[in-house]
């Protein structure tokens, strides 16, 4: 069952308002591998703010500070910097995708880089899944 219902993405509008570039997918009942969603989310610097150089690492000193502690509250399993690159990649353990975008909104970074959010279905339930498409070719 496709459980992925549209992709929103937003964008600088013409009018020179900065929004975050967001690929999200919307689910319907998504529950994968327990009572919460696992998101794979991949975020990337891509628009440098226009402030001094102390004031960009400060906000990302803040945006690491805060993985790591969404790390420690286990709302991030895994994850890190991208080497060599400003971004990061972390799978996201969320009741609701209105959960997942209130701690990426809160991120120091955010109005400045492009997400994007892929939902994950645990082992288990995609072996059951192909367990029951094998069946159906017998």
């Amino acid at each position: 069952m496709d459980r992925i219902k549209k992709t929103i993405i937003w964008n600088n509008d013409p009018g020179g308002t900065i929004k975050p570039k967001m690929h999200v997918p919307t689910w319907e009942g998504c529950i994968c591998g327990g009572r919460t969603m696992l998101v794979l989310m991949k975020g990337e610097v891509t628009r440098m703010p226009s402030i001094p150089p102390e004031k960009f690492f400060e906000m990302a000193v803040q945006q690491t500070q805060s993985l790591k502690e969404y790390y420690e509250q286990g709302k991030i399993l895994a994850g890190g910097i991208i080497a060599g690159r400003k971004g990061s990649y972390a799978i996201w353990d969320v009741d609701s995708i209105e959960e997942l975008q209130k701690y990426v909104s809160q991120l120091s970074m955010f109005p400045f880089g492009d997400y994007e959010f892929i939902p994950l279905i645990s082992y288990e339930n995609a072996q059951e899944s192909s367990k029951k498409l094998q069946a159906t070719v017998r």
